[in-house]
């Protein structure tokens, strides 16, 4: 992934590095794991997992990020725009990335592209805020997105 990081917990990166994601049409979980290999070009297996009978996104998130193997996961709420969500998932591994480069053993990283609402959430998490600037059509746009720790 191109983008220097500026400042803490912020980014720019040009608008052609969020991943282009379709739209489900409901809410669930973009899971992905680590690099496929490193001579993959940065690709990474990623899969959609919907939300199935009023299931509350943020416990099943924290607890789907422990089989990643070192992956992330990004809570998609209803009603979040694709932009927010791929936003949250391009912060997600980014932050991924600089944990494996620090050596830090714990790789999983679970992040929602808008503040997760009452109905998403059924455990005590600390929303991180990370900002993102980017260039897109001759202007910058800036967005945040949230890392969803574990605990309060």
């Amino acid at each position: 992934m191109s983008g220097a990081r500026v400042g803490p917990r912020t980014w720019e990166v040009p608008a052609e590095d969020i991943p282009r994601l379709l739209h489900p049409g409901r809410a669930g979980l973009l899971v992905a794991g680590p690099l496929v290999a490193r001579d993959s070009g940065g690709r990474v297996h990623t899969d959609f997992l919907p939300a199935r009978g009023g299931r509350r996104l943020v416990g099943w998130a924290l607890s789907t990020v422990a089989d990643t193997g070192g992956g992330t996961v990004t809570v998609w709420p209803s009603g979040a725009t694709v932009m927010e969500t791929g936003v949250a998932f391009l912060i997600g591994r980014y932050i991924r990335g600089e944990r494996e480069w620090a050596g830090d053993r714990d790789l999983t990283v679970v992040t929602v592209g808008v503040a997760p609402g009452p109905e998403d959430l059924d455990v005590a998490v600390t929303p991180v805020p990370h900002r993102m600037r980017m260039e897109t059509g001759g202007r910058t746009v800036d967005y945040t997105a949230w890392e969803l720790l574990p605990g309060a």
